[in-house]
């Protein structure tokens, strides 16, 4: 059996194109609101829009200088 340069690249194309189908069927638990914060505390919803250019992107977020959360 020969393995052309061909068929090495239509093979690498297709792995690419069903690992990429693959995670757009990923799903993950749906938003469910939690109880009202008790006195004295808060509650902050950090969220941001569905896009497929920046998806994996993360950011981080300061309370009074000071990165709580990557």
């Amino acid at each position: 059996m020969r393995i052309t340069l061909k068929s090495t690249i239509v093979t690498l194309v297709g792995v690419v194109i069903a690992l990429t189908l693959a995670g757009c069927g990923a799903t993950g638990p749906k938003f469910t609101a939690i109880e009202i914060p008790q006195k004295n505390e808060s509650l902050v919803y950090v969220y941001r829009p569905s896009a497929f250019m920046g998806a994996a992107m993360s950011y981080d977020i300061h309370v009074k200088d000071k990165r709580w959360f990557r």
